[in-house]
């Protein structure tokens, strides 16, 4: 490279450094991206797996480990997945989750979402999610039909091998050390392959695969704009509890924000052992 073209490239770096510079705030907003799996399992996610009773007296002392190891980060807002096109519903949940009167449940949203929110005298909780359908089934008829039959297995496979490796993670530790793992580079990367492969039900200018892909993008999208809407301040500090799937492909987008600033979860979560 010529002298020349390198005071070059330096100028051109810092122009942009600058640019960059200009339009990032001095604050940024705290975002917390907690990616869980479904306590209550109720068998809605690509990947399946089984899970024991997270109400029994066992998960429920490993579940008050991880709340007061979260509840450091005290948090403004707290945005669970619940659609926000029923954040009536959540609402009227959570207050009767602060009367009492809500009857116990096992999942993520009511065992660290609404007990959070209550340890921080928070008055309401932030319904984030959007319902979007993912054709699965069209994806696999369009293998059928266009003989993708090699990259349906292939598909098939990851999937199906996966289920009985995260059942034996969530069964064997405890919900701290099952979120650590949820919450590492490692499995963020394993999260969003599964997804990418999707790009092989193609054929011809065809692709289903893209098709259904976008459909899950498309929510995730969305989310992230509602989990926006949330900060009203730069001070404010909002955690967001969602199936690891959707916060794999959040962190990834946000880690080029200039508006907000990505909180390490691991910071948050009970140490490793």
């Amino acid at each position: 490279m010529s002298m020349t073209a390198l005071i070059a490239g330096v100028l051109i770096g810092q122009d942009l450094s600058s640019y960059v510079k200009k339009f990032t705030p001095e604050h940024k907003t705290k975002i917390l991206l907690l990616g869980t799996y479904h306590f209550a399992n109720p068998g809605l996610d690509l990947v399946k797996s089984k899970l024991d009773d997270h109400l029994s007296p066992k998960r429920q002392a490993e579940i008050e480990v991880v709340r007061d190891a979260l509840v450091r980060f005290k948090p403004t807002a707290i945005a669970l997945e619940w659609p926000k096109v029923d954040s009536e519903t959540l609402t009227a949940n959570y207050d009767s989750y602060l009367k009492g009167t809500l009857k116990p449940v096992a999942n993520e949203r009511v065992q660290l979402g609404f007990a959070l929110a209550k340890m921080l005298n928070l008055k309401s909780v932030e319904a984030i999610d959007y319902t979007s359908g993912m054709d699965f089934a069209g994806m696999m008829k369009f293998a059928s039909e266009r003989g993708l039959q090699q990259e349906s297995a292939r598909f098939m496979a990851t999937t199906s091998e996966l289920g009985p490796i995260l059942e034996k993670i969530q069964n064997e530790n405890t919900v701290g050390e099952t979120l650590r793992l949820f919450n590492s580079p490692l499995f963020d990367k394993f999260n969003q392959a599964i997804y990418v492969r999707m790009l092989e039900f193609t054929a011809g200018t065809d692709s289903k695969g893209a098709e259904v892909l976008a459909e899950w993008h498309k929510r995730n999208l969305i989310m992230m704009s509602y989990i926006s809407q949330l900060a009203k301040k730069p001070e404010d500090r909002i955690l967001v509890i969602l199936g690891s799937s959707h916060t794999a492909f959040m962190r990834e987008m946000w880690a080029n924000s200039l508006d907000f600033e990505l909180v390490d979860p691991l910071e948050y979560l009970p140490p490793e052992k």
